[in-house]
């Protein structure tokens, strides 16, 4: 789980409206960004472990809303970004508000405690149809202004395509790894050739996992670049054996609309996801 905090000298509080704020919340960890408009930089990101990653969403928000005074600030605009693998994609031309909790139904248990939402992802004509805590969006509705609820799916795809934009033959694959699952796509062309996301328990799951969507996908080439975001590192097991089975892997480091200030230290792979629904 990460745990790290960073801060620029040209973060104010005092001049909150100038700024973006991008929260994420998984099962066992939150984190959040800020970033300025004026400047056009990330100037905070922030990262820390829930308490208890058994309690529901509902709690860990107001857990959260009553810890980070930052979150509450009257920000320009507020993403929040919600981990999961309930979503589906499905072309633009057949969706409908009327018919989205039906095509969710396809693939996933919709609960009578949640809702089904929707975004468009961009550089594409796929919608991500997603499920979503109905006491949870009131409780963001309580704390935050003009706010909009993301899936990780939405900005997973849209980093995926936007990077794949200019490569026009190699087909490239994207993981995106989480504490207990991960989402994986393959692109070529800017087009979007597979998408999912798989629950893993240990290594032999994960590397299973990753085998089966490149046979699937044809691909029998182990110098296929296979590019990393999220909850990774060169020190973790699921990186050591990605390393060992394929040659050509490596971090995410392709940010063409983001700057950073320079006391944000870190490596940027590690909140690709909100780096992507902030610009």
């Amino acid at each position: 789980m990460r745990k790290f905090e960073y801060s620029s000298s040209d973060f104010k509080k005092a001049e909150a409206p100038k700024y973006k704020l991008a929260i994420q919340f998984g099962k066992l960890e939150y984190g959040y960004t800020i970033y300025s408009i004026a400047l056009k930089k990330f100037v905070f990101v922030k990262f820390n472990p829930f308490p208890n990653e058994e309690e529901s969403l509902t709690e860990k928000l107001n857990y959260v809303f009553g810890k980070e005074p930052l979150i509450k600030l009257n920000y320009h605009s507020t993403a929040f970004l919600y981990l999961s693998t309930k979503a589906t994609l499905i072309p633009e031309n057949l969706f409908t508000e009327e018919s989205k909790t039906t095509f969710f139904a396809y693939n996933h248990f919709l609960s009578e405690t949640e809702i089904v939402l929707s975004n468009k992802i961009e550089h594409s004509d796929i919608v991500n149809v997603f499920s979503f805590p109905e006491k949870a969006k009131a409780i963001l509705a309580s704390n935050l202004t003009n706010y909009k609820i993301y899936h990780q799916y939405t900005s997973f795809v849209e980093s995926a395509l936007l990077s794949s934009a200019n490569n026009q033959k190699t087909k490239e694959i994207y993981l995106n790894i989480d504490n207990d699952f991960f989402n994986i796509c393959a692109t070529q062309s800017n087009n979007l050739l597979f998408n999912n996301s798989f629950e893993y328990q240990t290594i032999d799951d994960f590397i299973y996992y990753v085998h089966l969507t490149l046979k699937n996908l044809n691909i029998t080439d182990n110098s296929t670049p296979i590019i990393l975001s999220g909850n990774i590192s060169t020190k973790v097991g699921t990186y050591k054996i990605l390393k060992r089975f394929f040659k050509n892997v490596k971090f995410k480091d392709n940010f063409p609309k983001a700057a950073f200030s320079k006391e944000l230290k870190l490596d940027k792979h590690y909140f690709d996801n909100l780096i992507y629904i902030t610009v």
